[in-house]
């Protein structure tokens, strides 16, 4: 997990920005039932989150 921001005042106005990663441990899964159209759920899974964030702030 990994987040990142950066902002500035400029006059009235304010900004911010960030970013946020997160990511888990991989999953192995095996012996799911076929769906009815020959499908499984078989496989290696992961996942894997990216977020952004932007303000902006009018001072009065």
């Amino acid at each position: 997990m990994g987040s990142l921001g950066v902002g500035s005042r400029v006059g009235r106005w304010q900004w911010a920005l960030s970013g946020q990663l997160i990511t888990g441990p991989s999953r192995d899964v095996s012996g799911s039932l076929p769906s009815l159209f020959g499908q499984s759920a078989d496989g290696n899974y992961q996942w894997f989150n990216f977020g952004v964030n932007v303000a902006v702030q009018a001072n009065f």
